[in-house]
């Protein structure tokens, strides 16, 4: 039963129905029911709609079936009402004469939603029950985390339609500062997405003759973003760890026959882990070249309490909505120290402009939408709390999981992860992750192949990284996200060290 706020003098009634904090969803629709006869009505279920009926005047009687338990509500007060969830039976009977039934909806209506036969009532309910008995795990899910923000969320976006400004409006400036703060960096720049950012903040270093090097791992933007800007570019071996091998890239460097000042050192912080900046500091001095972070997958990751994203010249950041913190769309964001950076950023984000039709470089057109900097505004404020949860559930995996075929990453000393992914390595990656699958754990693979195996880039040549095809097929990615509960890690534990 819901409960509503009743005011009553001598001149009448007053009842508020507030949506925000009265009822359980963004009201979608009502509609009222009057001059009933005595024949029993409703006799449907909702596959996607949640009701509340409310008697603003009369009385009559709510059944309700589960397809499990049956409940019976006299409704007869007018600020009363029974919330309806999905896959509920119900009927309706017993109206008085002068019942007046109102009905509010969390759905729009849509016929193809209602379920008006019982025997298929039935059948979906026994279908609902077996996958809940099933347990099926995602690898990750944004459901429960969208469905917990998503009223503030739908406000924000209101403002924004209210004050129609959509592109680099108050919330992105509002954001940039907030994310500035979080990083501990002098300027964040929003941008329309990762590779956006890369690109400008490659740019944004104005070297004559910039050449790349990134580790063999790297997700597809960086080489992308090098084709892009006709940029020479290399990749240098990972560790035994998965990232970018130091060793290697000292080697490098000291066998190459360029001036080493012109490199750009494209650090991506994979899984949320970080390099050991202490030894890229020495090298740094040791070649005067530039780094990059890709911190696209490291959102609150830190090294000895330094935001990752803060620790080179420039750091770049994707919000894809599968990220830590993540927009409901595409954006990005460029942080950086240096003031220079951040202005030949904010130009060319802008079609090279800060002031309308006064162009002072040749920019592009890479604005963060103003909706998304709403979402983003909303979604920082949880970001450390959400890493805490998978923090939590990190190390409830590296706990637990016993089986010896199955190898963990190492912890990294003075790196605090924010576990973006949780990874094992196996040789028997693909026949683990169909074991799995059997027992309704789903599980991905980060990345399937390397970058330079796609058609995309076969005719390219590239140094050869013999630790990367020495784990490039022994990589899986167990489920992670904040709203996973614990029992299923254990579970899923319990079914990794089962398997032979």
């Amino acid at each position: 039963m819901l409960s509503f706020k009743k005011r009553k003098d001598l001149r009448g009634e007053l009842i508020a129905i507030d949506a925000e904090f009265d009822l359980p969803f963004e009201i979608k629709r009502i509609f009222y029911l009057k001059n009933m006869d005595k024949i029993d009505r409703g006799f449907h279920a909702h596959r996607k709609c949640i009701q509340v009926l409310v008697p603003v005047q009369g009385s009559f009687t709510l059944k309700l079936f589960d397809g499990d338990t049956y409940s019976e509500f006299f409704l007869n007060k007018s600020n009363e009402g029974v919330m309806i969830p999905l896959y509920n039976w119900l009927s309706m009977s017993n109206f008085s004469h002068d019942c007046l039934i109102m009905v509010i909806c969390s759905y729009k209506y849509d016929e193809s939603e209602y379920i008006r036969d019982y025997k298929v009532f039935l059948k979906e309910v026994a279908e609902r029950d077996k996958e809940k008995k099933q347990n099926v795990i995602a690898n990750f899910s944004l459901k429960h985390q969208t469905q917990l923000i998503k009223r503030e969320v739908m406000r924000k976006i209101e403002e924004v339609i209210d004050n129609t400004a959509f592109v680099m409006g108050d919330e992105v400036i509002q954001f940039e500062n907030e994310f500035s703060k979080f990083i501990g960096c002098k300027h964040a720049i929003g941008v329309s997405n990762g590779c956006a950012a890369l690109k400008i903040a490659i740019k944004s270093l104005r070297l004559k003759k910039p050449i790349i090097l990134t580790q063999a791992n790297t997700y597809v933007a960086v080489p992308l973003v090098c084709e892009e800007s006709n940029i020479p570019y290399d990749i240098i071996d990972i560790d035994d760890n998965l990232r970018l091998n130091l060793d290697k890239l000292d080697i490098y460097l000291s066998n190459s026959d360029k001036d080493t000042s012109n490199y750009i050192i494209i650090i991506v912080h994979l899984y949320g882990n970080s390099i050991d900046w202490d030894k890229l500091d020495i090298l740094k001095k040791k070649y005067n070249f530039k780094v990059i972070e890709d911190a696209a997958q490291s959102h609150g990751s830190t090294f000895n309490h330094i935001k990752l994203g803060n620790l080179g010249d420039v750091g770049c950041f994707s919000f894809y909505p599968s990220k830590n913190l993540g927009a409901f769309g595409e954006s990005g964001a460029i942080v950086t120290n240096n003031d220079e950076y951040a202005e030949y950023s904010r130009y060319y984000r802008n079609y090279g402009s800060l002031k309308k039709y006064e162009w002072e470089i040749c920019g592009g057109n890479e604005r963060m939408d103003n909706i998304q900097g709403a979402i983003l505004n909303v979604k920082l404020k949880y970001l450390q709390d959400w890493n805490n949860k998978r923090i939590e559930l990190a190390n409830i995996y590296k706990k637990n999981i016993k089986n010896t075929n199955i190898r963990l990453l190492k912890n990294i000393h003075n790196c605090k992860s924010n576990y973006h992914l949780m990874i094992i390595l196996t040789n028997q990656r693909d026949k683990l992750k169909t074991y799995l699958k059997k027992n309704n754990i789903h599980c991905a693979i980060h990345y399937p192949k390397p970058f330079y195996e796609s058609n995309a880039y076969k005719n390219k040549s590239f140094s050869y990284c013999e630790n990367m095809e020495k784990y490039k097929n022994n990589i899986l990615s167990l489920p992670m996200y904040p709203e996973l509960d614990k029992e299923s890690v254990l579970f899923i534990c319990e079914t990794i060290n089962k398997f032979k």
